[in-house]
This record gives structure tokens, C-alpha cells and sequence, in this order.
């Protein structure tokens, strides 16, 4: 996931991301560091506060869309 990167676009700290999400700091941290993900639930939340999209957090600069996506569609 993209949150670090995403969250220093949004010039947030991560305490103030924790706030928004209403988690501790060291939970955000632990995201950054792949320790843990967000709830599928607080997705949204989180890519609202970090003004990008769900798939934003997923997807790296370089990728428009994965190539199963398109696949899918097909």
C-alpha cells in the first residue's frame, strides 16, 4: 500500500492521519511499514483523508491500471 507516500502528498503527519481514522499513531505507522492494513470498512475513510482514490493506496505511480483489471473487463 501507497499510505506513506499518499500521506506525505496530503502533508499530513501521522498523528494527524490517526486522528482522522480514529486510531493511534503507531497503528498508522504500522501501516506505512506493512505491518498491518486498514479494515476493508475504513478504506474509504482513509482514501478520503488522503485525497486519492481506494485503488490509489494500492497502485504504484507507474501503474495506470493492473493488467488483471483489464483482463476482467474483457
Amino acid at each position: 500500500m501507497n499510505i506513506k507516500a499518499a500521506r506525505l502528498r496530503a502533508n499530513l503527519t501521522q498523528a494527524q492521519l490517526a486522528a482522522i481514522m480514529g486510531v493511534t499513531q503507531s497503528c498508522v505507522a504500522a501501516w506505512e511499514r506493512g505491518d498491518y492494513f486498514p479494515s476493508s470498512q475504513s478504506l474509504p475513510t482513509l482514501a478520503k483523508a488522503l485525497g486519492c482514490t481506494i485503488d490509489g493506496l494500492y497502485l504504484s505511480g507507474d501503474k495506470e491500471v493492473p493488467e488483471y483489471a483489464e483482463a476482467a473487463e474483457g
